[in-house]
């Protein structure tokens, strides 16, 4: 099958992703290092799910989340790929019935060496987490993991585990799903029951206000090695499940412009956030598969979420997360219901 390998996969899309001055003006101009930590995910063929990972105000930096939902049996990391991980997916691979998604996050900012951690999205299936931590040799943080799960309010449900064994503090991420986050109980009160206390009651509204007034909100902990929550709080707004066709006008002039409009006029943000709908699209090209079928390999770039970082109670900063895939399907002959027609790479 001919479909683009994935290295030139990123390619195009950077491209895309950065004409018009958007390279310097919202990833930095660090490319080369992008590209390189995104090589040093890759396993076989297979392009992963990436999330970019971009600040809203300050110097333009972008870091990475590459996922996958399942590896090809005799897929493996090429020599000095795979940041030390290589355990973690060949049990990922091993499992009978996948359920879920793995992964790697890379600090991508800076000069140093790339930085990893692995991450596991086990959509509530918890009997993943003891293996995905033994894989790690962090066995020992799984008790502190459980015990923070019974703590979580009614409605709060975990979703996400990740080692980040390389930052200061060696904290366990733990992320939790919040069900009609804003019509649930005082936000201090549940910070307060799950351990986290480095917030006061300003930073608790701000929280608040942030929540999606319909649907899921999440929210981000670090567990620290002697069983604590530590001071850092993450808040996630997914935006609005739209075509990709659609993400101009909802970022342009409907509710998502209102939403990062508002953000701009509290001063939380400035106005790069008005470049992210020139970042998504969609295109196909098409290839042959064996049978000489016509499919379509398609390619999309899309906004996900925004992110409300605090470290002490104090508010670092605020990201935007965009999600580019890839995938294979089989070409319709008409031309409605898809972005993708007529829409070459």
């Amino acid at each position: 099958m001919l479909k683009p390998e994935p290295l030139k996969a990123f390619d195009m899309m950077y491209r895309r992703l950065t004409a018009d001055g958007r390279d310097e003006a919202l990833f930095g101009g660090r490319g080369e290092r992008l590209r390189s930590a995104y090589e040093q995910t890759l396993i076989g063929d297979e392009c992963p799910v990436v999330y970019l990972e971009i600040p809203l105000s300050g110097k333009p930096y972008c870091d990475m989340t590459a996922l996958l939902s399942s590896i090809p049996a005799d897929a493996a990391f090429a020599l000095g790929r795979g940041y030390g991980l290589e355990r973690v997916f060949r049990w990922w691979r091993s499992r009978p019935e996948p359920v879920g998604c793995c992964g790697i996050e890379v600090d991508v900012k800076g000069d140093g060496p790339l930085r990893a951690a692995a991450i596991l999205q086990h959509d509530g299936k918890r009997d993943q987490i003891e293996p995905f931590l033994h894989t790690l040799g962090a066995g020992d943080r799984l008790a502190d993991y459980f015990a923070f799960c019974e703590r979580l309010p009614r409605d709060w449900y975990d979703v996400y585990a990740g080692v980040f064994a390389g930052r200061p503090g060696a904290p366990m991420r733990v992320a939790a799903l919040v069900e009609n986050a804003a019509k649930t109980a005082p936000l201090a009160e549940q910070l307060r029951r799950v351990g986290f206390t480095a917030f006061d009651e300003a930073m608790a509204r701000q929280c608040a206000s942030f929540f999606a007034p319909e649907g899921a909100t999440e929210l981000q902990f670090d567990l620290l090695p002697d069983g604590r929550v530590g001071d850092a709080l993450g808040v996630i707004r997914f935006f609005t499940d739209l075509d990709v066709s659609r993400h101009e006008s909802y970022m342009r002039t409907d509710r998502g412009a209102a939403f990062m409009a508002a953000l701009e006029a509290d001063g939380l943000i400035d106005g790069r956030w008005r470049l992210l709908p020139d970042c998504c699209f969609a295109r196909g090209r098409r290839i042959p598969d064996e049978d000489g079928r016509a499919l379509l390999f398609s390619f999309m770039t899309k906004l996900h979420s925004v992110k409300l970082k605090y470290a002490a109670g104090v508010l670092q900063g605020v990201k935007c997360y965009l999600e580019w895939k890839t995938n294979i399907v089989e070409e319709r002959g008409d031309e409605g219901g898809s972005a993708l027609h007529g829409r070459e790479l």
